[in-house]
């Protein structure tokens, strides 16, 4: 078995390549808006509970 130059290998894997760039903004787009609010509302939660944690200790 032959394993392609190192230039064929570009070759045929930059159209690839840029073709998976295009796609993934959107698909990374449509997850930060379905699970952002999920992570966003959870980070918010964790963040309160933290500051008044340290409000506590600080007392």
């Amino acid at each position: 078995m032959q394993f392609a130059g190192g230039d064929e290998t570009k070759q045929l894997l930059h159209p690839i390549l840029r073709t998976l760039h295009k796609v993934r903004l959107p698909i990374q787009a449509v997850l930060q808006n379905t699970l952002g609010l999920q992570v966003e509302s959870e980070l918010g939660e964790a963040g309160a509970q933290g500051e008044r944690q340290q409000g506590e200790i600080g007392e």
